[in-house]
Parts: C-alpha cells; sequence; structure tokens
C-alpha cells in the first residue's frame, strides 16, 4: 500500500498549504481476460471528509512522452464519492468490452480531490506577511491500469554507444507485447563487473512497439576499455555491450 499526502495545486495563497492524508490499495490494477473486475479500496486517514472524483483514461506513449486521452473503455464506480474520517470507499473498475487479442493496453484510473477552500484561523505559528487563510493541496493521483492480451509475448532490445563528450546512450526497444518497466540501469567495465561505474534508478514502463532512451555519464577514465550496460525490469534483467564512441 502507498500513502499519498499532497498533489496537484495551482496556486498557493498563503505559506501554509495542508494536504489530505488518503492510501489506495492496490496501486496497480491488473485486468484481462480471467479478470475483467477489480476493486479499489480508498481510505482517508485525515480528520475531514474527503470528496474524490475517478475517471479512466487511455494511456499512450509517444516520442517518449506519456500521453492520456478520454475513454469509454473502461467503467468506473461510483464515479464520485465521499469518505468520512477513517473510513474507506471500495470503487470498481471493469472493461466494457473483452480484451484485445493483440497488444497489452495501459490506462490509468486518476482520483481527483474535489477542490474545497479551507479558511484557518490566525495562527502565531504564520509567517508576519500571511493572512490567516490557507488552501488545501488538492490531491490527485494516477493508478496504472493494464488490460492483459490474450496471449502474452515478452522481449525488449537494448543498444548502448558511447558519444564524444563521454557519455553513454541507451535505448531500448520493446518487442514483446505487454510493457516493460525498468527499474535500474547500470554501467559496468568488463574487467571490473562487480562494482557499477554509475548507476540510474527509474521506474519507466516502455510499451510494446515503443522505444526508450537514457543518457549516463561515467568518469571517463574509468570507461575506457571494454565496458557493457545492465538493466533490471519486472520482466527480467538484460544486458547489452556498449559499442565503439561515436563520431559527430
Amino acid at each position: 500500500m502507498l500513502r499519498f499526502a499532497g498533489g496537484v495545486i495551482g496556486m498557493v495563497l498563503s505559506a501554509i498549504s495542508l494536504a489530505a492524508e488518503v492510501s489506495v490499495l492496490p496501486v496497480v490494477i491488473h485486468l484481462g481476460p480471467t479478470q475483467q473486475r477489480h476493486a479499489v479500496s480508498v481510505t482517508n486517514h485525515g480528520d475531514e471528509p474527503l470528496v474524490m472524483q475517478a475517471e479512466a483514461v487511455v494511456w499512450t506513449q509517444t516520442d517518449q512522452e506519456d500521453v492520456y486521452d478520454k475513454t469509454s473503455d473502461l467503467m468506473v464506480n461510483p464515479p464520485i464519492f465521499q469518505v468520512k474520517p477513517g473510513n474507506s470507499q471500495v470503487l470498481r473498475i471493469g472493461l466494457r468490452s473483452k480484451p484485445s487479442a493483440d497488444t497489452e493496453k495501459a490506462y490509468r484510473l486518476i482520483l481527483r480531490e474535489v477542490p474545497s477552500q479551507i479558511v484557518a484561523q490566525p495562527s502565531a505559528t504564520f509567517p508576519p506577511n500571511a493572512t490567516g487563510s490557507a488552501v488545501r493541496v488538492l490531491l490527485q493521483m494516477r493508478l496504472p491500469v493494464y488490460v492483459a492480451p490474450l496471449k502474452i509475448r515478452q522481449g525488449m532490445e537494448w543498444h548502448a554507444t558511447r558519444r564524444p563528450d563521454g557519455e553513454v546512450a541507451i535505448e531500448g526497444f520493446n518487442t514483446g507485447n505487454v510493457r516493460v518497466v525498468v527499474s535500474e540501469l547500470r554501467i559496468l567495465a568488463a574487467k571490473a563487473a562487480e562494482t557499477p561505474l554509475v548507476k540510474h534508478s527509474t521506474s519507466t514502463p516502455v510499451f510494446p512497439g515503443r522505444r526508450r532512451s537514457w543518457t549516463l555519464r561515467p568518469d571517463a577514465t574509468s570507461l575506457s576499455g571494454p565496458a557493457y550496460v545492465e538493466v533490471d525490469t519486472d520482466r527480467g534483467a538484460y544486458r547489452a555491450p556498449i559499442g565503439p564512441r561515436t563520431v559527430q
């Protein structure tokens, strides 16, 4: 379970921001041929009632950017609800039609707090310029929703190249039909493979048929000989040699 405090706010009107405390379980929703419905529990750990709006959007990737659009593929019930302090609300999300036979589809379940202004009493803890009013930091959560295809096919291709400026360009191409979530990338010298020269932690999904790239900069003197990149994902680990320096 993850707990979220704070989220998205358009403008801070005072030096004090108050945030709702909410936990959600699960934080990743899996649907597919054998499970076309799922329950999501939203719990209010705060001291005040919380009104939330739920919406499902389709999630795609274009030029390494996440894109969200409206969709009627999923049903969410209830679309708007109130959770009293210490209580939980169960949301139900499900498919309106059968899953794709070819490729996994990705969505986001967006939970938004309905805006409400909070007027706080003046306090000695306020900065001298404060007016005594505060605005709640509006909570917004975007939970991944993955709809598995009838048959799962996994595959990733990795390439790494040295650049003239000493950086290493790493690219992954998803050749399968389900997403691959990259958690860590490491560069290691072949002569000292037990200690990474540099590593990068992330949590980046690569959708089917899409590419994703990263740039890492190891110490120039430590990358003088043969080296390779290691990549950890939710579907296993990958290793690829780092190619020779490119000429620009």
